[in-house]
């Protein structure tokens, strides 16, 4: 986050952002739609479930496959397909349209 925002607000002004808000913010977009089933989420989190644990610790594509997923995610906001900020009442509504 911070190679993006040093050459227009300067390393000194970098120094005061932190990615720790990302998480959450990521993990909330990703609950807004279908792309993700509750345990992929779970992962996401980097958090595994005793029935996902040996699965998960032996494939090392978990976290790449679930990034193509945050891919979708984010190419629907951007091209408006999904409003995060929308309200609840506005997002179910345009999903039943």
């Amino acid at each position: 986050m911070k190679e993006f925002l040093e050459p227009d607000l300067g390393q000194e002004a970098i120094a005061q952002f932190s990615s720790h808000s990302s998480k959450p913010t990521v993990l909330t977009w990703c609950g807004m739609n279908d792309v993700f089933a509750r345990e992929q989420r779970t992962m996401l989190g980097h958090h595994i479930e005793a029935s996902t644990k040996s699965a998960t610790t032996y494939n090392r594509d978990a976290q790449l496959l679930l990034q193509i997923k945050v891919a979708k995610v984010l190419q629907m906001i951007a091209e408006d397909e999904r409003d995060p900020d929308a309200s609840r009442a506005s997002r179910l509504s345009k999903m039943l349209h």
